[in-house]
């Protein structure tokens, strides 16, 4: 069966919907100002499904995939390459993985023979050298993470905010410890359970005839057998950090730092695109709020940053401001207080919602206008899909920040800014 969606919003992305007999989702968009394919493949698990001391299994079996399969046994990269292939790549996140690759019109049926070929039988080309390989590989990369300036906040976020049972209580990364328990029977399993056409998406985007791109996906994918899938779970909002002294983190040289984060609703509740607007009026760039009144006005920080990181079982606010030099992070905490509770008492004014409006939507246009790679069009089609069943909810979602009204942008962020949030002290070593 077949759908057409359309909205009236002018961030259309018109797309056709399909639905092969074992599941598949295809979804085909034309754009004939780019005269490239996009070939975009989310499986949804991520890191959230990974089994107690497992963590990492999502990030590694990435890895496994551009090792080959039962039928082409090289480096996945090496062909694409031959093709003419760009921005092949993939992305392990808490709710799904990627994989994505731009190709020229003519290779479209190569690249998705190879994307049908590493869904069906990548378990059958794995040895354990390749395995020990790629473990080596990941925990080099979660070794230099961590080697970074701040580079295990991301994970103490994780831990801190969410009880340790949550799906989201540990990293997409993994942990090392972790990693170097799982077997080839573990990595076997997971594709086994996940790498299946009803548990994946398919986004084709770019110059191509939407009827003729969905016929191509059905010739290479509609072999592959279908196999019992349950719909993923959905949930409301963790429960916030419960109220306590502010979590302390030391690395060498790095200047202070204060992170403040809360936990929010889920990507597609009803109150996501007047929270995205809210931390765009709050820390979104030079023009916010934090970034007027500590680095401008009182010049007690040096940066001010926000995150909202959207996820299916409840997203959340990550904001960081930097110490300017020789300003304590007592001061700048203090000052952030002061600051957030403004925010949650202080109803913005229409023209300040405008301008953030502008703002978001600015950056959601720029971004989509890549049709492959990470915040680009396939990718954000593909999220919408897997979310809200419906490609083009990303960018009615942006639309939506239209008609938010500034008293119901003020009830949102009462609803989430007042609740307890995690406070982190990040600063240099101390001997």
């Amino acid at each position: 069966m077949s759908a057409y969606f359309a909205t009236q919003a002018l961030i259309n992305f018109a797309a056709r919907v399909s639905y092969l007999a074992n599941g598949l989702r295809v979804v085909a968009h034309r754009e004939p100002k780019t005269p490239i394919a996009a070939v975009y493949v989310a499986y949804h698990a991520g890191s959230r499904d990974e089994l107690p001391g497992k963590h990492g299994l999502a990030h590694l079996v990435e890895h496994l995939m551009f090792c080959g399969s039962e039928h082409s046994r090289q480096n996945y990269f090496l062909p694409l390459e031959e093709i003419g292939a760009a921005s092949v790549n993939a992305n392990a996140t808490d709710d799904y993985t990627a994989y994505f690759q731009a190709v020229p019109i003519a290779a479209l049926d190569y690249a998705l023979w190879m994307e049908a070929e590493r869904m069906s039988c990548m378990s059958a080309a794995l040895d354990q050298s390749t395995l020990d390989r790629q473990r080596a590989v990941v925990c080099n990369e979660l070794r230099q993470r961590a080697a970074e300036p701040y580079g295990g906040i991301a994970s103490l976020i994780r831990e801190q905010a969410y009880a340790p049972e949550h799906p989201y209580a540990h990293h997409p990364y993994g942990e090392i410890e972790a990693l170097e328990q799982i077997t080839l029977y573990d990595v076997r399993r997971w594709c086994d359970e996940f790498h299946r056409p009803a548990n994946a998406t398919i986004v084709i985007a770019g110059d191509i005839n939407s009827e003729q791109a969905i016929d191509r996906v059905s010739y290479y994918f509609e072999s592959i057998p279908m196999a019992p899938w349950s719909t993923p779970q959905r949930a409301d909002a963790a429960a916030g950090p419960s109220a306590h002294a502010p979590v302390e983190y030391h690395q060498p040289n790095i200047s202070g730092r204060i992170y403040r984060v809360w936990n929010a609703p889920r990507y597609g509740a009803d109150q996501h695109a007047a929270l995205e607007l809210a931390c765009e009026l709050l820390a979104g760039g030079e023009a916010s709020r934090l970034f007027t009144a500590m680095v401008l006005e009182r010049q007690i920080a040096s940066e001010v940053a926000i995150d909202l990181q959207a996820r299916e079982l409840g997203s959340q606010i990550v904001l960081h401001v930097t110490a300017a030099p020789g300003i304590g992070t007592e001061t700048v905490r203090s000052a952030l207080d002061d600051a957030v509770k403004r925010f949650s008492a202080q109803i913005p004014t229409k023209d300040e919602l405008e301008a953030a409006c502008v703002r978001v939507t600015a950056r959601f246009v720029r971004d989509t206008e890549r049709l492959c790679g990470p915040r680009s069009r396939s990718d954000a089609m593909a999220v919408a899909v897997l979310a809200a069943d419906d490609p083009n909810s990303a960018g009615a979602r942006v639309e939506s920040m239209r008609s938010i009204t500034p008293s119901e942008l003020a009830e949102t962020v009462a609803q989430v800014f007042d609740r307890p949030a995690l406070t982190i002290e990040a600063g240099p070593q101390t001997v």
